[in-house]
């Protein structure tokens, strides 16, 4: 089979050479110089705020993944609470921040004594993750267009990922390596070999690894490119060989949770699909519709509505790359099967890092949609004013860098500033404390063990309370609990408040309950909630 680059079919060396003789190398380094400054901009401005430096953009589940990790360090034990062991988290992330607290983190190889070099480093790897994704972006988008619209694809890329990265979850990993393994697929040089095969393999373990839906590209896209692409079932079956030993890495981890939790999958998402019935939920449905308006997902309408049109054109793109046609079609279906999974299975609302697929599939659908030698009227529009439209998609990066760097406050992390107050209450009040909803920042700063009773940090036993909707008075006592933390109480009229956990989970999904007839010890107020700390006794 001709390479993609000799096939006429595809670009001509005399297209190929021309567009890159209209386009200026200043604007490449124009891109590199503005996502290297913008890195700069939203990360490490964060470091003026001193103490308080994890306080800016990361979101409460992060100090989840660090509270385990810094146990997994100094305890030897994989928990939140110190207590109950936990695979509440995505494994190849948690791996990256347990190895980052051992050598950065307070009291840790290197004998930090304040939280700098850790925050430091997560920074650094941040930086590192974005800077990667363009990289990547930019390497298969060049493949199929200019390099003007190569560059559109990269900003916009990186600046998607900048706003996902932030956060401090595993998504921006999950889509750089999912870049990875595209890049190493669609490369010329790769043939369906036995080391190929190996290598296709161990990128997809990883890619899985570093968030585990993964799998619903991951899966599908191998699968669909061995029949495809290969004609013979012995080959086939080689090549399948080869690449499940590639997924050993992954088979190990399902072995562990198996033999260290007792259960396949990480807990916490065993905890979010405790419902009766999987239809897909309206509710979490509706959270997702939320995302097209939202300050830190402003690409997600571009996103989908450009997934949306690469669907009309991916007939034409296939015919004219057919070698490429299962990785392209499984990059455009993945936001769409992993909305439709995640929504099925789960009632709980959705949060940013769950729009991610749409920056996967918004790479293919540029490539799609704008890549190739047959023009377009989308595509004509796009060269006549291609310089443009560069500048413009840089424009956005920095702008968003900017405003993050000039308004991002500690103040405005509600869950942060809870936890100062819960913080300053724990020194009058030792004990063990029960939250459920923003306890990971509470964990991490507190100074007290911390009960998940969300169960999204516990273990396989503790959710059986959770589905048989056991009174939540009686799970906390069974848990030695001396002070529940609630989230959005509702007080009666006769002055008593009415609980819930998981507060989070939706109506088809089971839930522990009480109604506490007693005045809370203090009651904190964020704005828009409030916490209520409640004494309930102390250990039995």
């Amino acid at each position: 089979m001709p390479s993609p680059t000799a096939s006429p079919s595809l670009f001509s060396t005399q297209t190929h050479i021309s567009r890159k003789k209209r386009t200026l190398p200043f604007l490449r380094i124009l891109s590199w110089s503005l996502i290297g400054m913008s890195c700069v901009v939203v990360f490490f401005a964060n470091l003026r705020f001193h103490e308080q430096v994890l306080a800016v953009g990361l979101e409460d589940d992060f100090f989840y993944y660090a509270q385990a990790a810094k146990n997994l360090v100094f305890s030897g034990a994989s928990s939140f609470d110190g207590v109950h062991l936990t695979n509440g988290y995505h494994p190849l992330w948690f791996l990256i921040i347990a190895g980052i607290t051992k050598i950065f983190g307070i009291g840790s190889f290197l004998g930090a004594k304040t939280i700098y070099p850790f925050a430091i480093s997560i920074e650094i790897l941040q930086t590192l993750i974005v800077i990667g994704t363009a990289y990547l972006s930019f390497q298969i988008a060049s493949k199929f267009c200019s390099e003007n619209v190569s560059l559109c694809i990269q900003l916009l890329t990186a600046a998607a990922t900048l706003m996902q990265i932030r956060t401090g979850m595993e998504t921006g990993l999950a889509i750089m390596m999912v870049l990875a393994l595209v890049i190493f697929r669609i490369r010329d040089e790769f043939q369906w070999n036995l080391a190929n095969s190996l290598a296709y393999g161990v990128l997809g373990s990883l890619a899985i690894l570093s968030r585990l839906d993964v799998a619903l590209i991951v899966g599908p896209m191998v699968v669909y490119d061995i029949f495809t692409e290969i004609k013979s079932w012995r080959a086939r079956l080689q090549v399948s060989l080869a690449i499940v030993c590639g997924l050993l890495p992954l088979f190990g981890y399902l072995f562990s949770n198996l033999f260290l939790f007792h259960t396949l999958m990480p807990i916490s998402g065993a905890a979010k699909q405790l419902r009766t019935h999987h239809l897909p939920a309206l509710h979490a449905l509706q959270t997702f519709l939320g995302f097209f308006f939202a300050k830190n997902s402003s690409l997600l309408i571009l996103q989908v509505g450009l997934t949306i049109i690469a669907f009309f054109y991916f007939r034409t793109f296939s015919r004219r790359e057919t070698k490429y046609r299962a990785i392209f079609l499984t990059m455009l279906w993945f936001p769409i099967v992993h909305l439709l999974v995640i929504t099925s299975a789960s009632d709980w609302e959705l949060f940013l890092w769950y729009i991610y697929p749409w920056i996967i599939s918004f790479v293919a659908a540029g490539i799609i949609v704008f890549g190739g030698n047959k023009v377009t009227a989308l595509e004509s529009g796009l060269k006549r004013y291609e310089t443009i439209s560069v500048y413009c998609c840089a424009g956005f990066l920095v702008l968003y860098a900017l405003m993050v760097g000039v308004y991002s406050n500690p103040s405005h992390n509600l869950p942060y500033q809870a936890a100062l107050k819960i913080k300053e209450f724990e020194k009058k009040h030792p004990g063990i404390y029960g939250m459920g909803d923003r306890a990971g920042v509470v964990g991490y700063f507190g100074s007290q063990p911390v009960i998940q009773l969300e169960g999204l940090m516990m273990d396989k036993n503790y959710l059986e309370n959770i589905r048989e909707k056991k009174d939540l008075m009686d799970v906390l006592r069974k848990y030695h609990v001396r002070y529940y933390v609630s989230t959005r109480a509702e007080q009666d009229k006769s002055g008593c408040w009415n609980v819930k956990e998981p507060w989070q989970a939706g109506p088809d999904s089971p839930a522990m309950r009480a109604r506490i007839c007693r005045t809370p010890l203090a009651i904190l107020n964020h704005k828009q909630w409030t916490n209520q700390i409640f004494e309930i006794g102390g250990e039995e």
